[in-house]
């Protein structure tokens, strides 16, 4: 019987391209702005981008865990929550 490997055993994350990307919009960083905070050269940061270069592990584990919690707690302001929203959508629509 073989024993799943552990966490540790699995390989360090190293995102580029399309997966660091969809971590950006998510997070709703530039290239730029992403650079500066990961304290890059930007160029070095568009090649990750790209997909010819991979972030490091650290900076990879920091933009997914930072992705995950701006996933985790939504902006609570969303349409059905928003009480302005709902007024417009009830003068909006005719009473049946």
């Amino acid at each position: 019987m073989t024993t799943p490997p552990l966490p540790s055993d699995s390989p360090p994350v190293r995102l580029s391209g399309r997966r660091l990307a969809l971590c950006l919009m998510v997070l709703g960083w530039s290239e730029r702005l992403a650079a500066e905070r990961c304290r890059m050269h930007r160029t070095r940061f568009v090649r990750c981008l790209n997909g010819t270069s991979r972030l490091p592990p650290d900076l990879s584990a920091w933009l997914l865990a930072r992705e995950a919690a701006l996933l985790a707690i939504p902006f609570p302001r969303i349409p059905h929550n928003d009480p302005v929203y709902q007024a417009t959508q009830r003068n909006h629509c005719p009473e049946r």
